[in-house]
């Protein structure tokens, strides 16, 4: 090997890693003493041998690990070798005395260099490295996401342990202030969410609206309103329109006055397609002054049943000897204490007794569910506690245990239709079908208690009252009917179903889609050519009538196409199976999706 070519090689940085061997097309890591081809005097396998094997070493000279020194071989050498040969140390060796020469009494003074340890993967990520704009920027965002969605006060970013924690993880990471959090980061979170939130809306075909109100703890009234939507992506979303203080009196013209501006500020004027609210009487004439459809919330009619059947029945004495006995746990620690180490004895889990909420009844039965699951530790701490409480007898126990299975329906469909990104309005006439068909499965069981008899009638009389139009509404038929999972199925009655499918009918033949498909041209031979004198009138009279039919007709084939379809799965996506169709049934795609 030349000279020149060896000091060419040796100005590279990458030779701090490597050292010639005698083979001059080799190198010999000093790592892991592995013989490198440099065939050409190219460096670029070293420096590929590095990246793979050493990644941790880093090439450029301020920063290069020595290789490691065999202390084994490492000669003493007097003070003049020393002088001569020795390097002075650099950055990343250090300069020890050798204390074996101190304890000789040599005069030479003897150098040993040694090597800092192999850096970490974590010395790379500077921790004072600042930060740059960007990565401010969307650290902000995330802080202020993590206060918004846990409910957080904005003074969190003031407190002492807080910062610890954010400067652990980033120590470059300057933390906004209060003030900053509530004035600058909101307000551009705010205004950057309605400017997405405006843009999807404008994309939408259609819109329902849910609506209620409530009083804050401070006696400050509130004014909500939801829109749901499915948007381009055919996927159930729903947007918070907002949520503001509303002191005036909640008359149906000062609610009517409110769901027109905020439809008005988003741009929905055309697009409301129904309202969903309570049963309250004003908010049911608001929406009729505003001339939308109201829809009744299934999950609140549901809610008003079951609460008239445990009110009214007889079962309502054994609720409120529950309620005593899990509020005297409640409130005597004595008594949780003794409920607990009991529970133990007898080898059951050891769980607490649930509280009811008067406004939620599925509370109740979660209340009546958790008492009967630890009866038995009940019952003998109360006997041992020698309690003046009224408890249950065993018949009361027995009927505590069935109302559960009375019950259970309405809670699965309470849970079911309350899910957010299901499609629930299809399902109402079905679940109705159900519960009504549970209750009288109940009445016709010989062994029933009183108790349960009385409220599964109540249950059933309150079904048939509350939901005795579903049927006959036009928007819960159709959406019935055009779920691909349900179709004529999920109709308790068959007179409703051919109701429903005579109106959906009317609707699909009416509705012109924008991009028709053509009709082929009838191809002209010399025979119709000839006789055109005969029968050129009647031609243009068919073609007129055929083109003023043929929306309709399409409309129909269309239906009937659809209705022989298999049903679709139960657990399976409507709005996948309607966007994945929708150049088959382009106008039912749009009636399913409005």
């Amino acid at each position: 090997m030349s000279a020149d070519n060896s000091l060419k090689r040796k100005r590279s940085q990458i030779w701090n890693n490597f050292k010639l061997t005698g083979n001059e097309k080799k190198a010999r890591c000093s790592y892991c003493s592995s013989d490198i081809s440099i065939t050409c005097g190219s460096l670029s396998n070293l420096s590929r041998h590095l990246k793979s094997k050493h990644p941790t070493i880093s090439t450029t000279r301020s920063e290069t690990q020595q290789p490691p020194i065999n202390t084994a071989s490492h000669h003493t050498r007097c003070e003049d070798d020393v002088q001569d040969n020795t390097p002075e140390p650099s950055q990343g060796t250090i300069a020890t005395v050798n204390s074996t020469e101190v304890a000789t009494g040599f005069s030479s003074t003897v150098k040993t260099v040694q090597t800092k340890q192999q850096a970490t993967l974590g010395s790379y990520f500077s921790s004072n490295r600042p930060v740059s704009v960007k990565r401010s920027k969307e650290l902000d965002e995330q802080l202020l996401t993590f206060i918004i969605k846990g409910f957080h006060p904005f003074s969190i970013v003031e407190e002492d342990e807080f910062k610890k924690f954010v400067h652990s993880l980033c120590p470059a990471y300057n933390l906004p202030t209060r003030k900053t959090v509530s004035s600058s980061l909101l307000l551009r979170l705010y205004n950057s969410t309605v400017q997405e939130v405006r843009s999807t809306l404008q994309e939408v075909d259609a819109v329902c609206l849910t609506t209620d109100s409530w009083t804050s703890l401070n006696n400050q009234s509130f004014n909500a309103i939801t829109a749901h939507f499915i948007n381009s992506e055919w996927q159930l979303r729903s947007v918070l329109l907002e949520c503001l203080e509303m002191p005036e009196r909640h008359t149906s013209e000062n609610l009517c006055r409110r769901l027109k501006d905020t439809v008005h500020e988003w741009g929905l004027e055309n697009k409301v397609v129904a309202v969903v609210t309570d049963n309250a009487a004003n908010i049911v004439a608001a929406v009729r002054l505003c001339k939308w459809r109201h829809l009744p919330c299934f999950a609140h009619c549901v809610n008003l049943v079951v609460h008239a059947g445990i009110s009214v029945s007889g079962i309502h004495i054994i609720i409120n000897k529950i309620k005593g006995i899990v509020e005297f746990f409640k409130k005597s620690s004595h008594g949780l204490t003794k409920l607990h180490d009991t529970q133990k004895q007898m080898g059951l889990p050891e769980l607490k007794l649930t509280q009811d909420v008067p406004t939620r009844w599925n509370s109740t039965l979660d209340m009546i569910s958790r008492i009967v699951m630890v009866k038995d530790a009940v019952v003998a701490t109360l006997a041992v506690l020698h309690t003046e409480l009224n408890t249950l007898t065993s018949h009361e126990w027995t009927v505590a245990e069935k109302s559960i299975d009375v019950l259970q329906i309405f809670q699965d469909v309470t849970v079911e239709v309350s899910a957010e990104k299901s499609v629930p309005r299809s399902k109402v006439i079905l679940f109705v079908k159900i519960m009504n068909k549970k209750m009288e499965s109940l009445l016709a069981e010989q062994s029933t208690p009183t108790e349960i008899t009385s409220m599964v009638t109540i249950l059933r009389e309150q079904l048939a009252r509350r939901f005795k139009d579903l049927e006959d509404n036009e928007l819960n038929n159709q959406a019935t009917l055009l779920d691909p999972r349900f179709k004529r199925y999920g109709f308790s009655d068959e007179a409703k179903f051919h109701m429903a499918y005579e109106n959906l009918k009317r609707k699909v033949c009416g509705l012109r889609i924008t991009e028709e498909i053509p009709i082929a041209p009838v191809e002209e031979t010399q025979t119709s050519q000839s006789s055109s004198c005969l029968w050129g009138d009647f031609d243009t009279e068919i073609s007129k009538v055929v083109a003023v039919q043929n929306p309709v007709a399409a409309g129909i084939i269309e239906l009937d196409r659809y209705m022989q379809q298999p049903i679709l799965r139960r657990t399976e996506d409507p709005l996948l199976w309607w966007n994945e169709r929708k150049e088959i049934y382009p106008r039912l795609f749009q009636l399913a999706k409005r």
